[in-house]
């Protein structure tokens, strides 16, 4: 009874480990990879439909599963800050990836978070997919997010992320102008984001 105990123990403690949402690191194990370790990191922001700026309609980032077995993904944390009172939603899903950028071609379905539930504070908000989704290893995955409000210079969210350094050696970001009809690489070296593991 004691050995079964501590075996039960033992497996508890491992699937914490691999399918929490909260880790030190920027590179790791499972679905805890890509946590930003410290928000110190993301001394930047892209917003999202924000005029007067160049005007981004959609923001990207690109990621790789780097451990041995393919993952099971339940969701996605991002730190996002909203300006003024945009009205309408955050949306988010994993696309494949089409010369080095995203294909257009989703693997998730779309997740989304209204905007009066984001705060004008910096946060993570955690999108959960329609349903769960296994990614291969080795594979360029983008994280696409787009809003539904409409363009504004007072009411937008913004996401977070750098342009002193490089989050994740497996990733880049990438931006769709409004009415360019492509993406194009970047202003920041990253954005900031964490997977969300789902159950095998």
């Amino acid at each position: 009874m004691k050995n079964f105990i501590l075996l039960f123990s033992i497996v508890i403690f491992t699937f914490s480990v691999q399918c929490g949402v909260q880790v030190s690191t920027t590179s790791g194990n499972g679905c805890d990879f890509y946590t930003i370790s410290s928000t110190a990191q993301l001394d930047s922001e892209v917003g999202i439909n924000q005029l007067p700026a160049t005007t981004y309609a959609r923001l990207a980032q690109s990621f790789q599963i780097t451990t041995s077995d393919a993952q099971t993904v339940a969701g996605i944390k991002l730190r996002l800050q909203k300006t003024g009172s945009p009205s309408g939603s955050v949306e988010v899903k994993i696309e494949s990836e089409s010369s080095s950028f995203p294909s257009g071609t989703a693997v998730t379905g779309t997740a989304s978070i209204n905007t009066t539930s984001i705060s004008t504070t910096e946060s993570y908000y955690t999108f959960t997919f329609p349903s769960q989704v296994i990614l291969s290893t080795n594979t360029t995955y983008w994280v696409v997010v787009t809003g539904t409000y409409s363009q504004s210079s007072t009411d937008y969210v913004t996401w977070k992320g750098t342009t002193t350094s490089t989050l994740y050696t497996d990733g880049t970001s990438a931006v769709f102008q409004s009415g360019g009809g492509s993406y194009s690489t970047g202003t920041l070296e990253d954005f900031g984001l964490q997977l969300v593991c789902g159950t095998s």
